[in-house]
């Protein structure tokens, strides 16, 4: 069943303040939704911690990396034309949920 919610992340070269953002996502009680990371980085630091959360914490997601990165406007850009939901809710890596 499609998501109703995609959450549209854009990343660049963070993984301490994205860690704290997908844990607060993925503990709310509300689950129908998809996680769309578009990701800059100039390493594979983010990929490779994204593959390993997702692991631990299965739901919808999708990873897109960048190469050559495509610049702040593009990336966001980018993630939302990943996303599959009715509605979009864009966090950046350094956001979260209380």
């Amino acid at each position: 069943m499609p998501a109703t919610v995609s959450i549209c992340i854009p990343t660049y070269n963070q993984t301490e303040f994205l860690r704290k953002n997908l844990e607060s996502i993925v503990i709310q009680t509300y689950t129908n939704y998809e996680i769309i990371i578009s990701d800059d980085s100039t390493t594979d630091m983010v990929e490779t911690y994204v593959r390993n959360f997702f692991l631990d914490h299965p739901c919808q997601w999708i990873y897109q990396r960048n190469s050559p990165g495509l610049g702040a406007p593009a990336n966001w850009n980018k993630a939302i034309s990943q996303a599959g939901g009715t509605y979009i809710k864009i966090m950046h890596h350094d956001d979260w949920f209380n």
